[in-house]
């Protein structure tokens, strides 16, 4: 599985953007949206909280002004 987090912009809804979250294990991003690691699927909003917690792990940057940002599970 590949995990994103993928932007979205708040005022016309276009893709913004995304970020591959490659070192990040999926259990940790299981715990995080609150789901257990078997059913981590599809896609789940991320709200500025759960951002700061991915953001400890790697070296990104929002704008939580400007975008909706999503936690996505893709197939490889």
């Amino acid at each position: 599985m590949k995990y994103l987090v993928t932007a979205y912009d708040k005022k016309s809804e276009e893709f913004a953007g995304e970020a591959t979250l490659s070192g990040v294990s999926p259990e940790f991003l299981a715990d995080l949206v609150g789901v257990p690691v078997g059913q981590l699927l599809n896609a789940y909003p991320l709200d500025e909280s759960r951002l700061m917690k991915i953001a400890e792990k790697i070296d990104l940057k929002w704008d939580v002004g400007a975008c909706d940002y999503f936690l996505e599970v893709v197939g490889e």
